[in-house]
């Protein structure tokens, strides 16, 4: 007799198992070749210092690595092709794992930033003091005409308050009402109006004529009004740590969901004052530019502050801007600040990373101060350059309205070395390195370091570094595309990838393929297929698509983080830039 066997099924925890092993391999290869690329990148650099900074991380000597090899001295490299190349490729070297968040140090880096909030609250309560004193007549002020001058700028620069702000929408950040994957244009209108006892009178401003974001934030039957009543007074703003880099955590404090959207308002207004007087903050080509000449001519010192947000003192805001900006900026910022120890405090600065307007008020600030001593001046926030005669002065102006210039990172005379606005620059040079901001793990950071090191290659594209590229794109092979286009696919040049041309009667271009990330719409709102909203959902849709930052895309109104997905998409390249390697 024939016996024929019957094929086994398997069960679903035999599939669910395979599936985890499958998984298990996969995130094994990705750290293998994460590995290799780093190795790689480090051996090929080829200097004494790159070879330890291998070593160290090989072996797990995080610490020694983060603290004594994160930085070199400029000043010990000559201006000649070869020192201007060794310079390059140790910095590169020591700078590859400063901004690495997840190296396995022994650094508690909540810790340090929360230590360092302390210290700059402390060093505002003593200038806030010494303001006072000035005040009072009991010290003399050494700067008093710097500071007048200074005084004369920024009133220049505002103006008059004006009668109203101009409504520029939410920003992404997340509040007191929308955290985590809420923070949606939807759901922040849809979002309770926690608010400060003095920024109620402009909130309600704000919402005047918003009748759909008042049915949204009600749950109405139609559009209506907003009473005070329905506005939640708060105490003030949340401190939270962020990720920053390998030694230390970022302190940022989120604000009450009413105070950001005045103080955007605000923030953007003054931007737009500050561009009419020549500095532009949607622009940070001109510092960099200024910083590339400084390396080459020395003609220009750059300056960088420590924590220089968080030292912005509130007596400082009133002394130098005119009394009916300070007032307004007062009534919206958080006097008060809920630290993780759950414990409220009375702010001593202004404001902090996080509030609306912080950006614009501290640049304002900086660009005053350093005009008060030389017309000649760029300002990007704390990123500030003049020329370097005018270095000293400028310090010391700076160090007497409470700032703490970071002398790691300001450069003057004694060194071709200048940095601003991420970009680093040595005798004309770029020297920008290549930053891993964290240990790669998947496909898709092994491609965004394989470029990063391809940009870092192009000002001196040796043939050593082409073979290197191509060896990273074997071990783990994606898509091929042009440089410009986003990091979804590898960067190569044009005769590799051979893309096929677009119809010339349709499009002029290229195809080619990349991996994108795509936002799914949320059952939340309602219909899926349609993009279709319901009840407060629906108000809020119709705010976010005739409001500031309007849009007629379910996908952008709701745009919810947990429903992130990868596709790999063909798309159309009008430029194809290549390396001519050597």
């Amino acid at each position: 007799m024939l016996h024929v066997s019957k094929p086994v099924s398997q069960t679903s925890a035999q599939v669910s198992k395979k599936s985890k092993k499958s998984v298990r391999r996969k995130a094994r290869s990705n750290y293998n070749n994460g590995n290799f690329v780093i190795r790689g990148f480090l051996e090929r650099l080829g200097t004494a210092r790159a070879l330890t900074v291998w070593l160290l991380f090989k072996y797990g000597e995080h610490d020694q690595l983060v603290r004594d090899f994160s930085n070199v001295d400029p000043s010990r490299y000559g201006d000649t092709h070869i020192e201007i190349e060794r310079l390059r490729k140790d910095y590169a070297a020591s700078r590859f794992f400063s901004k690495t968040a997840d190296l396995s140090t022994t650094i508690d880096k909540t810790r340090v930033a929360i230590d360092s909030a302390k210290a700059a609250e402390s060093l505002c309560e003593k200038t806030n003091q010494y303001i006072k004193e000035i005040r009072q007549g009991s010290v003399r002020n050494p700067f008093d005409a710097e500071w007048f001058r200074a005084k004369q700028i920024i009133a220049d620069i505002l103006g008059e308050v004006p009668g109203s702000f101009e409504s520029v929408g939410w920003s992404k950040g997340r509040t007191t009402s929308c955290s985590g994957t809420e923070i949606s244009s939807v759901h922040k209108y849809t979002g309770q109006l926690d608010v400060t006892w003095s920024a109620q009178i402009p909130l309600l401003r704000e919402m005047r004529n918003a009748h759909n974001w008042s049915a949204a934030v009600l749950d109405a039957d139609g559009p209506c009004s907003i009473l005070r009543s329905a506005l939640n007074v708060v105490r003030g703003n949340v401190m939270i740590t962020v990720p920053k880099n390998a030694k230390t955590d970022r302190v940022i404090c989120y604000e009450p969901h009413g105070n950001i959207r005045v103080q955007l308002n605000v923030g953007s207004y003054i931007r737009h004052r500050l561009r009419k007087a020549g500095v532009d903050l949607n622009d940070q080509s001109v510092n960099q530019r200024r910083a590339q000449v400084g390396s080459y001519d020395g003609r220009y010192a750059t300056i960088d502050l420590s924590a220089a947000s968080d030292t912005i003192a509130l007596e400082l805001v009133y002394e130098l801007l005119p009394i009916d900006w300070a007032i307004l900026l007062d009534s919206l910022r958080s006097k008060e600040t809920l630290w993780p120890d759950k414990e409220w405090r009375k702010n001593e600065k202004f404001s902090s990373m996080g509030n609306g307007f912080t950006f614009e008020l501290e640049s304002l600030i900086f660009y005053a101060l350093a005009r008060s001593v030389s017309s000649d001046v760029s300002v990007y926030g704390d990123d500030i350059i003049i020329p370097v005669k005018s270095f000293t002065d400028v310090i010391n102006v700076l160090k007497g309205a409470g700032f703490i210039p970071n002398e790691g990172k300001s450069f003057s005379t004694g060194t071709n070395f200048r940095e601003s606005c991420g970009f680093d620059g040595f005798c004309g040079v770029d020297v920008t390195p290549v930053y891993l901001r964290s240990l790669p793990k998947t496909r898709g950071d092994i491609v965004k370091l394989h470029n990063q090191i391809r940009r870092w290659v192009e000002v001196t594209p040796d043939r050593r570094w082409a073979d290197f590229l191509k060896s990273i794109r074997m071990s783990s092979p994606h898509h091929l595309g042009p440089k410009g286009y986003g990091d979804g696919h590898y960067h190569v040049n044009f005769e590799e990838a051979t893309p096929r041309k677009v119809d010339p009667s349709w499009e002029t271009g290229w195809w080619y393929r990349t991996t994108t990330v795509r936002f799914r719409v949320s059952t939340l709102y309602g219909d899926r297929v349609h993009g279709r909203f319901s009840g407060k959902f629906g108000y809020a849709a119709l705010c976010s698509a005739t409001g500031p930052k309007r849009s007629f895309s379910a996908v952008d109104m709701t745009a919810d983080r947990r429903l992130v997905v990868t596709k790999d998409i063909r798309a159309i390249a009008t430029e194809w830039q290549s390396i001519t390697f050597v």
